[in-house]
């Protein structure tokens, strides 16, 4: 058996659920159970056909642990628990790994105890930095886990600039979606440019959003998007939060303009500028003008010189193939 535990609400976003629901969509669903702190979460996990379990007590608490670790002794042979969160303490991986095998997702170089093993799929990613023996690692981009919709795609480069999608994330607690949009808007040179605007489940902006589309034609915003691999596909360049989304834009060979706002995006959002697949913002913190100033000196940028999509295009393609969450399966399955 494969446990998954993992959340998803409007304060954490969907991100990590996101990841699981790839990786578990590569094993037989008979075996996979996600183990989730609330109904919110579970809600989600069912929409998506997968068995779950709402643990009833506070996320990642030695309660928890405790409750995790007896439904693991419950099982005729030893499972796997896969945990991705932040949240996760050497206490409870201690608990758990009693009756399981441990693996935990990383992205920040965490000192992890009383695990089988460690995934970290970023691009900036290295285990010579994780000092623990006897831990299987898997890291790298070869490892990002994406939905079978990104797989097998041919590099699109990108000659025309007429279509801009923007990413800001499931939730997007500081509206920056709306706030991209409008400074867009106010742009005399890119004011008409074909707007496409991500808006999540968990997105409490969104009438704000849909007010913004009402009133300008060159505007549309897509709900709980289903088919983002054709929505990408059909951009000619994205503004995004660093996330999951850069690698799903990256293997579209979609150039993108990538900023951060949280701490653990920084890394990401960085060394995608580095190889030359996005172009970096910056940081979002009290003040987001000075992000929004460089994404929209960015675009004028590009608007003046087309040859920088198609550049973007090619770095961005060699960072990831799509095939990651099956190679991350197989090794799961094989702990």
């Amino acid at each position: 058996m494969i446990f998954f535990r993992a959340d998803g609400n409007s304060t954490i976003g969907l991100g990590h659920l996101m990841r699981c629901f790839a990786i578990a969509s590569e094993m037989d669903k008979n075996i996979v159970c996600f183990l989730c702190a609330d109904e919110q979460s579970a809600d989600i996990v069912k929409s998506r056909g997968f068995k779950t379990c709402v643990l009833g007590a506070v996320a990642f608490s030695k309660k928890e642990a405790l409750i995790v670790s007896e439904i693991c002794q419950k099982e005729k042979e030893r499972p796997t628990v896969v945990i991705d969160s932040y949240l996760v303490s050497k206490e409870y991986t201690g608990h758990v790994s009693k009756n399981a095998a441990v693996v935990c997702m990383d992205d920040i170089y965490a000192e992890y105890e009383n695990v089988d093993g460690i995934i970290n799929y970023n691009s900036y990613a290295d285990s010579n930095n994780y000092h623990i023996e006897g831990v299987k690692l898997m890291t790298g981009a070869q490892y990002v886990p994406l939905r079978k919709e990104f797989r097998g795609h041919e590099e699109l480069i990108r000659n025309n600039f007429e279509k801009i999608l923007i990413s800001t994330g499931g939730a997007d607690p500081q509206n920056l979606a709306y706030k991209i949009t409008d400074r867009l808007l106010n742009n005399e040179i890119l004011k008409n440019k074909e707007i496409h605007i991500i808006c999540g489940r968990m997105n409490q902006n969104r009438d704000e959003l849909e007010n913004l589309a009402d009133k300008y034609i060159n505007v549309s915003v897509h709900v709980d998007v289903k088919n983002m691999s054709q929505l990408m596909a059909e951009c000619d360049i994205a503004v995004s939060a660093g996330g999951s989304t850069c690698y799903e834009m990256c293997a579209m060979g979609l150039p993108f303009i990538v900023f951060s706002f949280a701490d653990n995006q920084r890394m990401l959002a960085n060394d995608m500028g580095n190889r030359g697949g996005a172009i970096y913002a910056g940081h979002i913190g009290k003040d987001s003008d000075p992000v929004l100033n460089k994404i929209e000196e960015s675009l004028l940028r590009i608007e003046n010189d087309k040859n920088i999509l198609r550049l973007m295009s090619m770095k961005g393609h060699e960072v990831v193939d799509g095939n990651g969450a099956g190679r991350l399966a197989k090794e799961l399955l094989s702990i």
